[in-house]
């Protein structure tokens, strides 16, 4: 009696999981931005904070002062705060839900799972972007048929880039201090306390104040909303403040991150 022997077939080359692929993982990043409580209610608190000042400003301010870049500016203000927050959030989900064994055990390449979080910072701020300027787009219209609003709708050509860069900037900051920290509370205190801190230590140190250019990263970006003006020194302002508080806690914490053994 003769038997059928099936040839075992071997695979030259170990394929990554599909689901492991750059563009999903920032798709299950994006999901996770809203899949707890606590970041549904801040992704709610972002389209509300868009809301609220343009609504408050139609209602109480003068018709001449409500123009369509006041609007814009209105719908981000409140804004200022909240987005590092959520980008503290998306970077340190792993180790508050204590679920970074299971999420580096299933993608093991650290620095795509970093860049999935960097890309889903990304396009939540053009999120947010882009519902700041349609909403204020709506509220300039209809404030106009309340004769609520005046002025045109022309805006500086530099306000659209800048709204984007800032909304970038500021919630990638936030990841790369949640990175380096890796701790929610912790980060998030750290992050709202810096400013703080360096406004009485420049205060009481006269020498410092001047540093304020080189080191305040919202005082050397408010030099992008006029780049016809823009000379060498503000770019080098731009260039310094970046890389203290955005190049260098990203790159350190992607090292610590790296080096890190998760048990």
């Amino acid at each position: 009696m003769s038997t059928v022997s099936i040839p075992a077939t071997t695979t030259t080359a170990r394929t990554a999981p599909a689901w492991s692929g750059l563009r999903r993982l920032t798709r299950v990043e994006l999901r996770k931005m809203v899949d707890t409580r606590a970041g549904l209610v801040l992704a709610a608190i972002s389209l509300l904070l868009v809301l609220l000042p343009i609504v408050t400003d139609l209602w109480r301010t003068a018709r001449s002062k409500n123009t369509f870049t006041s609007l814009i500016g209105d719908s981000l203000g409140g804004l200022v705060l909240l987005m590092p927050i959520l980008g503290v959030l998306l970077v340190t989900s792993e180790w508050s839900q204590r679920t970074a064994p299971a999420t580096f055990t299933l993608v093991p390449n650290r620095g795509r799972l970093v860049a999935a979080k960097g890309l889903a910072a990304l396009l939540f701020g053009t999120a947010i972007g882009v519902f700041s300027l349609v909403t204020a787009a709506l509220a300039f219209t209809v404030g106009g048929l309340l004769h609520r609003t005046g002025g045109s709708w022309s805006i500086s050509p530099w306000l659209v880039p800048f709204l984007f860069l800032w909304l970038y900037v500021v919630i990638l900051q936030g990841a790369a201090i949640g990175l380096l920290i890796r701790n929610s509370a912790l980060a998030i205190t750290t992050f709202l306390l810096l400013p703080t801190v360096w406004t009485v230590v420049a205060n009481v140190t006269p020498g410092l104040k001047g540093a304020a250019a080189w080191v305040d990263l919202h005082t050397a970006l408010v030099s992008v909303t006029d780049v016809d003006r823009m000379t060498g020194a503000d770019g080098a302002h731009i260039g310094t403040a970046l890389l203290l508080w955005l190049v260098l806690p990203t790159a350190g914490g992607v090292l610590r991150l790296v080096r890190t053994d998760v048990a």
